[in-house]
């Protein structure tokens, strides 16, 4: 059985792979697992719910989001998140 622990550290990789270079700030597992972050470039801290097709961000984040996920679309080591 996965524990606690085992299931936060499995949303941590799922984070690195899909955003390289992320700081992790918070694993939030109260309800959902929930990933909150912050991406080169940004101003205040991204949110992810595990394996969500979207990210929710400050609108003063979304150029350096898009310019960010455009530089990252070119790196091997992105992948898609998924549980």
């Amino acid at each position: 059985m996965q524990t606690r622990e085992d299931r936060k550290q499995e949303v941590r990789d799922s984070v690195i792979g899909a955003f390289p270079e992320a700081e992790i700030v918070l694993v939030n597992d109260d309800k959902e697992l929930c990933v909150h972050f912050r991406f080169p470039g940004c101003s205040g801290i991204a949110s992810w719910k595990y394996g969500d097709d979207n990210v929710t961000l400050d609108k003063q984040d979304e150029q350096a989001w898009l310019a960010y996920r455009k530089a990252c679309k070119h790196r091997p080591s992105c992948t898609k998140a998924t549980p």
